[in-house]
Parts: C-alpha cells; sequence; structure tokens
C-alpha cells in the first residue's frame, strides 16, 4: 500500500485520535492474515471503544490499546482489501465514541458493500480508498 496508494499509507502510519479526556492518541494498525468470521469477504477490522474514555483498543484477546487489528483472508484477498479496512479505521479515528454507536446501530447485517450505503459515514471512505485502489494497474 505505501507504494500504491502513498497518501492513504502515510495517514494510517502516522493516525491519531482524540480520546474523551482531550488527550491525542497514537492508532497502531496491526495486519495479519488469517480465517475471517461472519459476512466479511475478504478482510475485517477489530476493534473496541471504551463508551467512557473513548479509547480504543484491539479486538483481539489480549485487547492492546491504541491498536485495531485488520485480518485478511488467509485464502487469499483482492488489492482493493487493505485500502478498504484503512477506510475504515480514518473514520474510526475521527470520532471512537460516533464510529462505535454507528456501528452498534447498523448492526451486524450491515453491508458496506451494498450501494445504499455508499454515503454513509461508516462506509464512505472506506469504498473511496478501495476505488482508489482499484484504478492503479
Amino acid at each position: 500500500m505505501a507504494a500504491t496508494m502513498p497518501e492513504q499509507f502515510t495517514m494510517l502510519d502516522n493516525l491519531q485520535y482524540t480520546d474523551a479526556n482531550g488527550n491525542v492518541r497514537t492508532l497502531d494498525v496491526s495486519v495479519k492474515r488469517g480465517s475471517l468470521s461472519g459476512n466479511a469477504e475478504s478482510g475485517t477490522t477489530s476493534y473496541r471503544v471504551d463508551e467512557s474514555t473513548g479509547i480504543i483498543r484491539s479486538g483481539t484477546p489480549d485487547a492492546t490499546f491504541h491498536t485495531v487489528s485488520v485480518t485478511l483472508d488467509r485464502n487469499g484477498f483482492p488489492n482493493t482489501a487493505l485500502p478498504h479496512e484503512g477506510g475504515h479505521i480514518v473514520t474510526l479515528a475521527k470520532d471512537p465514541r460516533a464510529y462505535k454507536k454507528m456501528v452498534e446501530a447498523a448492526g451486524v447485517n450491515y453491508d458496506c458493500q451494498d450501494p445504499r450505503n455508499a454515503n454513509n459515514p461508516m462506509s464512505k471512505t472506506a469504498l473511496e480508498w478501495q476505488r482508489i485502489r482499484s484504478r492503479i494497474r
């Protein structure tokens, strides 16, 4: 991603968010290959947001502070998968507690690839980054 989408890569590599107490935190992105669950097709982003503090933790069992985990399908994934997940992460970092509420309201069956959701704040940047990557040969 650094070679094909340097602007977006730099955003992810230097991503910061502000917690509920106004503290600016650096958000690390951990990427691995593995099995996907739910309705994820090629990648998924895993995180937790503490409602009272606004602190982001990884969604992995160790719940590492200030980390978001991306899992890409171990059986292969399109070159748009990581940029798509990166778009979700950038949106999460803008306002972690608001993003958490949007995700909860949307429910587990929300499909960010559905054209009806293209302008939903949860999907918009993810789909934009996905489109940018799909145009690069």
